[in-house]
């Protein structure tokens, strides 16, 4: 972290062949700005809920691979941010269908800079990652 800013990175592993994926991240207070690697970003006009889409290159994530979103996120030195939510769309190759899951970001205790999050869908519990950058 620094004055007015943090970056850290998403990881999500990934059950079958993606053509794409939507990741949708909200804050907690308003943000300056943020730059997702991976994908275009739109940012509402609240600045607190910006929508990542895969490019060509980064759309199609292999099966038994970890799904991995970098970013740095910008803000006012007098106000907080942190992540609120965390939601991703992935759509699969093999059949065109597309699933959607929220990640609950339930901190547990750990070290570094590491808070275990869990992905829910479908009745099924999938473990992951988020890292946000302490030093």
């Amino acid at each position: 972290t620094w004055n007015g800013g943090w970056k850290g990175e998403v990881s999500i592993p990934i059950d079958r062949l993606t053509s794409s994926w939507e990741l949708r991240v909200t804050f907690t207070n308003p943000i300056q700005d943020a730059n997702f690697w991976q994908g275009t970003m739109e940012m509402n006009d609240e600045k607190t809920e910006v929508a990542i889409t895969s490019v060509d290159w980064a759309s199609r994530q292999e099966a038994g691979t970890t799904f991995v979103v970098g970013f740095v996120i910008g803000h006012d030195l007098d106000i907080a941010v942190d992540i609120e939510t965390i939601a991703l769309k992935v759509c699969y190759a093999d059949n065109g269908e597309c699933s959607e899951c929220e990640i609950s970001l339930a901190t547990v205790q750990c070290s570094g800079a590491f808070i275990q999050t869990q992905e829910k869908a479908k009745k099924k519990k999938v473990p992951t990652r988020l890292c946000v950058d302490t030093t």
